[in-house]
């Protein structure tokens, strides 16, 4: 329950709001996530900070205007809006051939194809050689493996003469251009220490960076992960560090994790960038880095469906900040309406919301190359229903309901059961303060 101060402060808010549009109280996180930021890169005397793409645009501009009214006398660090993915990345990470198992990406993807393999490094103009080299007709390399590092046809990739050579030439190749794009950014100077925010939620872009970083600086090289959540640590250590700023599972769950960890995607959804996924690194004939992008399919649903969405959460973020320095919340009171704010989002969403997210769909562009939608297919019988409940209730795996579990169970499971989803998640979070 909020105090009568907050409620006020809340009360404030909805009268100065645009009234019905969907998610725009996620400004809320946002901003006790950014003001966390803050915080973080003046104890740390940071200079500069990387904002990894694609969410970090939107990111970067609420770290601006929050930045931006500093005092003159504080120090400020620069920021770098820096493109990014983890396909873009995953090469660069790679070891020397005969070292290397690629487990950044089998930890996760195993059941892929050849093609997908290759695509995730960004090694998809040899498919046609490969597969000549290979004697495999080139749909056989689309065929997707039920576990593609114990499949022949993989060890057969890997003693291949084509392959090693690209592989190594990419690795080169890759490596000198984003050398290059660092050098770019940091104007000639790269700091051996680099500050970076992306949303999370493991940091394994920043585990493919700080791999490349520790074979080109060695001992010197260390990377400080700032994350709006984080679920796992992936490689962390002290020279390779992560803190999820908004919400963690690292150690012990944060205050209010069940509500913030409930819908990770909306925060991937809300913060879209203007141009497709960064592929690799080029260097041009005229010396210069040039960053090559996967098609921008998502152009038409980011600038008919997320778009609005987007510029109301940055225009009630700006609202907040001014209410916050007309009535000085500390960050303790940020963090309580943040909480409550998106409690409401997760647990209580409007029809309005569901069918927004529903409406909208993401592009994977690794591991797997295909588009994901957040929405069933057809209505579920009464049988299904008691059957997916029962399954839901047996196993304990509350977490595994889908990428957000409250609508899954809304779908799917007998009535009433998102309502004792939504108290047993409530009671969790009061339980843990």
């Amino acid at each position: 329950m909020l105090t009568p101060r907050l409620r006020r402060v809340a009360d404030e808010y909805f009268r100065l709001i645009q009234a019905d549009v969907p998610f725009q109280e996620l400004a809320w996180s946002f901003y006790l996530f950014i003001s966390r930021l803050d915080a973080e890169l003046v104890d740390s005397s940071a200079e500069h900070v990387l904002f990894f793409s694609r969410e970090g645009k939107l990111l970067k501009e609420m770290f601006d205007v929050y930045q931006g009214s500093a005092l003159p006398s504080r120090s400020r660090a620069r920021t770098h809006y820096f493109e990014v993915s983890r396909r873009s990345t995953f090469l660069l990470s790679c070891r020397p051939l005969e070292a290397e198992n690629f487990s950044n990406l089998f930890r996760q993807y195993r059941k892929i194809s050849l093609a997908d393999f290759l695509k995730s490094l960004s090694l998809e103009e040899h498919l046609e050689e490969l597969a000549d080299d290979l004697r495999l007709p080139g749909a056989a390399l689309e065929e997707v493996s039920d576990d593609l590092p114990t499949d022949p046809r993989f060890k057969a990739l890997m003693r291949s003469g084509r392959f090693r050579q690209a592989y190594s030439d990419g690795r080169v190749e890759r490596s000198k251009a984003f050398s290059k794009y660092l050098f770019d950014t940091f104007s000639g100077s790269i700091p051996k220490q680099l500050h970076v925010v992306d949303v999370g939620w493991k940091g394994t872009i920043q585990d493919n960076l700080f791999a490349w970083f520790d074979r080109e600086f060695g001992e010197d090289a260390k990377i400080a992960g700032h994350y709006l959540g984080l679920i796992a640590g992936g490689t962390t250590h002290n020279r390779n560090q992560k803190k999820g700023l908004l919400f963690s599972y690292l150690h012990r769950s944060t205050p209010a994790f069940y509500a913030f960890n409930e819908n990770r995607s909306l925060f991937e959804i809300v913060l879209p960038a203007d141009h497709g996924s960064p592929r690799q690194y080029i260097i041009e004939p005229d010396g210069t880095c040039r960053i090559l992008h996967d098609c921008f399919r998502e152009r038409e649903i980011i600038h008919r469906i997320i778009w609005p969405i987007s510029r109301a959460i940055l225009a009630n973020f700006n609202l907040i900040h001014s209410l916050q320095k007309n009535i000085g919340l500390s960050l303790t009171e940020i963090a309580e309406l943040a909480a409550h704010f998106h409690k409401r989002l997760v647990f209580r969403p409007t029809a309005a919301e569901i069918e927004w997210m529903e409406s909208t769909s993401h592009f994977e562009n690794f591991g797997v190359f295909q588009e994901s939608r957040f929405v069933r297919d057809r209505k579920m019988g009464l049988a299904e229903r008691f059957k997916y409940t029962w399954q839901l209730v047996s196993r304990r795996q509350l977490g595994e309901a889908g990428f957000w579990p409250w609508l899954a169970i809304r779908q799917q499971a007998l009535p009433g059961m998102s309502f004792l989803y939504r108290c047993y998640r409530i009671q969790q979070m009061s339980f843990r303060k």
